[in-house]
């Protein structure tokens, strides 16, 4: 069945509905460039209503300066599933997140650094076009192999081009694939 909602109507007909069926959970929410501005206004709803959110996709826009005034909003929102960013920001841009869901992508995540991966407590960790270099990654899989040290992680995919053949990562040379039991996957 096919609604036809007129401009500015999504918000009130987003709204109806979560009053209407009592909604309290969203399974996923994404952008397209013209929806944009009803993706930030729906997730200031959720967090005023302290609403759970599945996943959150942001996909490209030419307008980068939209999705960088949304990021914010991400550590904000109840996030339990994930977040997958594959907006291209420029080289100036920083965002921490304070939560972390179960997965995180990041399509072009130069942005993203090791501090940031240090405090990820996700299951799935997966950034293309990161700026992390060996040392970032050895540093962080030291930590991963102590007791304790990132209990939930299962899968780690990072692709730099700052990942060189030296010096080593965990005494391995670099390209590292399935360096652990089937499924599982390191660097």
């Amino acid at each position: 069945m096919s609604i036809d909602i007129p401009d500015g109507g999504l918000i009130n007909v987003f709204l109806y509905f979560i009053d209407t069926f009592r909604i309290n959970t969203v399974g996923w929410l994404h952008n397209t460039e013209e929806n944009m501005d009803v993706l930030r206004q729906i997730g200031k709803i959720t967090i005023e209503r302290n609403m759970v959110i599945g996943s959150v996709s942001i996909y490209d826009l030419k307008d980068e300066r939209v999705v960088m005034g949304f990021m914010p909003l991400t550590n904000q929102m109840n996030i339990t599933k994930g977040i997958r960013c594959w907006q291209t920001f420029p080289s100036n841009f920083q965002h921490k997140f304070t939560r972390y869901p179960k997965w995180i992508h990041l399509k072009n995540s130069s942005w993203f650094n090791t501090e940031q991966l240090l405090n990820c407590t996700c299951t799935k960790i997966e950034l293309e076009d990161s700026m992390l270099r060996n040392q970032d990654l050895d540093l962080f899989l030291r930590e991963w192999k102590k007791k304790g040290g990132f209990p939930n992680l299962r899968s780690l995919i990072v692709e730099s081009k700052n990942i060189r053949k030296q010096p080593p990562i965990l005494g391995m040379v670099p390209p590292i694939r399935n360096a652990g039991p089937p499924g599982v996957r390191a660097v």
